[in-house]
Protein backbone atom coordinates (compact mmCIF):
# COMPACT_ATOMS: atom_id res chain seq x y z
CA UNK A 1 0.00 0.00 0.00
CA UNK A 2 1.53 3.90 -1.03
CA UNK A 3 0.03 6.52 0.88
CA UNK A 4 1.24 9.92 -0.42
CA UNK A 5 0.18 13.59 -0.30
CA UNK A 6 -0.25 16.03 -3.12
CA UNK A 7 2.71 16.01 -4.57
CA UNK A 8 5.96 13.62 -6.26
CA UNK A 9 6.68 10.90 -4.18
CA UNK A 10 8.67 7.78 -5.38
CA UNK A 11 8.87 4.32 -3.45
CA UNK A 12 10.52 0.68 -4.84
CA UNK A 13 7.88 -2.07 -4.78
CA UNK A 14 9.04 -5.31 -3.46
CA UNK A 15 9.61 -8.06 -6.08
CA UNK A 16 7.03 -9.93 -4.71
CA UNK A 17 4.22 -7.54 -4.74
CA UNK A 18 0.74 -8.91 -6.38
CA UNK A 19 -1.36 -6.06 -5.71
CA UNK A 20 -0.53 -1.75 -5.51
CA UNK A 21 -2.92 -0.05 -3.86
CA UNK A 22 -2.53 4.08 -3.89
CA UNK A 23 -4.12 6.12 -1.99
CA UNK A 24 -4.54 9.64 -1.44
CA UNK A 25 -6.20 11.48 1.55
CA UNK A 26 -6.37 15.27 -0.81
CA UNK A 27 -7.43 13.87 -4.10
CA UNK A 28 -10.94 13.65 -5.28
CA UNK A 29 -12.74 13.80 -8.77
CA UNK A 30 -12.01 17.07 -9.13
CA UNK A 31 -8.41 16.76 -8.39
CA UNK A 32 -7.43 13.15 -9.51
CA UNK A 33 -4.33 11.55 -8.88
CA UNK A 34 -2.10 10.28 -11.70
CA UNK A 35 0.84 7.95 -10.89
CA UNK A 36 3.50 5.68 -13.21
CA UNK A 37 5.26 2.65 -12.25
CA UNK A 38 8.30 2.07 -13.91
CA UNK A 39 9.91 -0.98 -14.09
CA UNK A 40 13.42 -2.08 -15.46
CA UNK A 41 15.24 -5.65 -16.10
CA UNK A 42 14.33 -8.89 -17.13
CA UNK A 43 13.93 -12.51 -15.46
CA UNK A 44 16.71 -13.99 -15.30
CA UNK A 45 15.14 -17.65 -15.75
CA UNK A 46 12.31 -18.41 -18.03
CA UNK A 47 10.27 -20.87 -19.11
CA UNK A 48 9.43 -22.01 -22.70
CA UNK A 49 6.26 -21.41 -23.70
CA UNK A 50 4.75 -21.55 -27.40
CA UNK A 51 1.11 -20.30 -27.90
CA UNK A 52 1.13 -19.94 -31.51
CA UNK A 53 4.29 -19.16 -32.49
CA UNK A 54 7.85 -21.24 -32.03
CA UNK A 55 11.05 -19.08 -31.65
CA UNK A 56 14.54 -19.91 -31.10
CA UNK A 57 17.93 -18.22 -31.06
CA UNK A 58 21.61 -19.37 -31.67
CA UNK A 59 24.90 -18.07 -31.59
CA UNK A 60 27.53 -19.09 -34.39
CA UNK A 61 31.31 -18.15 -34.58
CA UNK A 62 32.58 -16.83 -38.11
CA UNK A 63 33.07 -20.67 -39.42
CA UNK A 64 29.23 -21.37 -38.97
CA UNK A 65 30.07 -23.52 -35.69
CA UNK A 66 27.15 -23.15 -33.02
CA UNK A 67 28.91 -21.62 -29.95
CA UNK A 68 28.33 -20.62 -26.12
CA UNK A 69 32.14 -18.56 -25.85
CA UNK A 70 33.86 -16.22 -27.82
CA UNK A 71 36.64 -14.12 -27.26
CA UNK A 72 36.66 -10.17 -26.61
CA UNK A 73 36.64 -8.76 -30.16
CA UNK A 74 35.34 -11.75 -31.96
CA UNK A 75 32.24 -11.62 -34.33
CA UNK A 76 29.40 -13.68 -33.15
CA UNK A 77 26.06 -14.10 -35.54
CA UNK A 78 22.70 -14.83 -34.11
CA UNK A 79 20.24 -16.79 -35.79
CA UNK A 80 16.75 -16.29 -35.04
CA UNK A 81 13.91 -18.77 -36.34
CA UNK A 82 10.38 -17.97 -36.26
CA UNK A 83 7.34 -19.68 -36.82
CA UNK A 84 3.65 -20.16 -36.48
CA UNK A 85 2.43 -23.49 -35.00
CA UNK A 86 -0.81 -25.24 -33.26
CA UNK A 87 -3.88 -23.77 -34.39
CA UNK A 88 -2.19 -20.70 -35.67
CA UNK A 89 -2.07 -20.58 -39.35
CA UNK A 90 -0.79 -16.77 -39.66
CA UNK A 91 0.19 -14.06 -37.01
CA UNK A 92 0.77 -10.58 -38.17
CA UNK A 93 2.13 -7.84 -36.87
CA UNK A 94 4.45 -9.80 -34.82
CA UNK A 95 7.51 -7.69 -32.87
CA UNK A 96 10.45 -10.40 -32.20
CA UNK A 97 12.01 -9.08 -28.84
CA UNK A 98 16.13 -10.44 -28.37
CA UNK A 99 17.08 -8.99 -25.34
CA UNK A 100 20.86 -9.23 -25.46
CA UNK A 101 23.50 -10.64 -23.25
CA UNK A 102 26.00 -8.13 -21.87
CA UNK A 103 29.09 -7.69 -23.59
CA UNK A 104 27.46 -8.26 -27.08
CA UNK A 105 27.79 -4.80 -29.41
CA UNK A 106 25.05 -5.55 -31.82
CA UNK A 107 25.62 -3.88 -35.48
CA UNK A 108 22.97 -2.53 -37.24
CA UNK A 109 24.07 -2.83 -40.82
CA UNK A 110 23.80 -6.94 -40.79
CA UNK A 111 20.45 -7.30 -40.07
CA UNK A 112 18.99 -9.81 -42.83
CA UNK A 113 15.88 -11.60 -43.30
CA UNK A 114 11.96 -10.98 -44.11
CA UNK A 115 10.84 -8.37 -41.86
CA UNK A 116 8.80 -5.55 -41.79
CA UNK A 117 11.33 -3.42 -39.54
CA UNK A 118 14.09 -3.70 -37.57
CA UNK A 119 15.37 -1.86 -34.11
CA UNK A 120 18.41 -1.78 -32.54
CA UNK A 121 18.76 -0.52 -28.82
CA UNK A 122 21.55 -0.69 -25.89
CA UNK A 123 20.04 -3.97 -24.81
CA UNK A 124 17.89 -5.75 -27.17
CA UNK A 125 16.97 -5.85 -30.98
CA UNK A 126 13.38 -5.76 -32.09
CA UNK A 127 12.27 -7.37 -35.22
CA UNK A 128 9.06 -6.67 -36.93
CA UNK A 129 7.22 -9.18 -39.18
CA UNK A 130 4.42 -10.92 -40.14
CA UNK A 131 4.56 -15.16 -39.52
CA UNK A 132 3.38 -18.06 -41.49
CA UNK A 133 4.01 -22.05 -41.16
CA UNK A 134 7.04 -21.61 -42.87
CA UNK A 135 9.78 -20.34 -40.98
CA UNK A 136 11.32 -17.26 -41.40
CA UNK A 137 14.81 -16.84 -40.05
CA UNK A 138 16.67 -13.62 -39.20
CA UNK A 139 20.20 -12.86 -38.83
CA UNK A 140 22.69 -10.26 -37.69
CA UNK A 141 26.41 -9.69 -36.25
CA UNK A 142 27.53 -8.82 -32.47
CA UNK A 143 31.02 -7.99 -31.41
CA UNK A 144 32.01 -9.27 -28.36
CA UNK A 145 33.06 -6.55 -26.17
CA UNK A 146 33.45 -7.69 -22.65
CA UNK A 147 34.43 -10.32 -21.02
CA UNK A 148 32.59 -12.36 -18.32
CA UNK A 149 29.70 -14.87 -18.09
CA UNK A 150 26.73 -13.40 -19.09
CA UNK A 151 22.99 -14.51 -19.19
CA UNK A 152 21.48 -14.67 -22.10
CA UNK A 153 17.67 -13.34 -21.71
CA UNK A 154 15.15 -15.49 -23.14
CA UNK A 155 13.97 -14.06 -27.17
CA UNK A 156 10.44 -13.56 -27.14
CA UNK A 157 7.34 -13.17 -30.12
CA UNK A 158 4.17 -11.34 -29.19
CA UNK A 159 1.79 -10.47 -32.07
CA UNK A 160 1.25 -6.95 -31.37
CA UNK A 161 -2.37 -6.76 -31.69
CA UNK A 162 -3.47 -10.45 -30.87
CA UNK A 163 -1.19 -10.78 -27.05
CA UNK A 164 -2.54 -14.16 -26.98
CA UNK A 165 -0.55 -15.27 -29.56
CA UNK A 166 3.04 -15.66 -28.34
CA UNK A 167 6.56 -17.27 -27.52
CA UNK A 168 8.91 -17.21 -24.83
CA UNK A 169 12.46 -18.97 -25.38
CA UNK A 170 15.06 -19.84 -22.73
CA UNK A 171 17.34 -18.61 -20.80
CA UNK A 172 21.11 -19.48 -21.27
CA UNK A 173 24.66 -18.17 -20.30
CA UNK A 174 27.21 -16.98 -23.01
CA UNK A 175 30.91 -16.53 -21.69
CA UNK A 176 33.36 -14.42 -23.19
CA UNK A 177 37.24 -14.36 -22.06
CA UNK A 178 39.87 -12.04 -22.76
CA UNK A 179 42.55 -14.30 -24.16
CA UNK A 180 44.49 -11.27 -25.10
CA UNK A 181 44.96 -10.51 -21.76
CA UNK A 182 47.60 -13.40 -20.88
Amino acid sequence: KITTDVGTNSTDIPANATEITIECADCSHDAPIYFTLLQSGYPTESKRTSNGIDITREYYDMNGNRITSANIGDTVTVKISARTRGGTDNADNVVITDLLPGGFIPDSQTIAGDMEYAEFRTDRVLIFTDLTRDTREFTYTAQIGSAGEFTVPAISAMSMYNPEISATGRTDTFTATNENAK
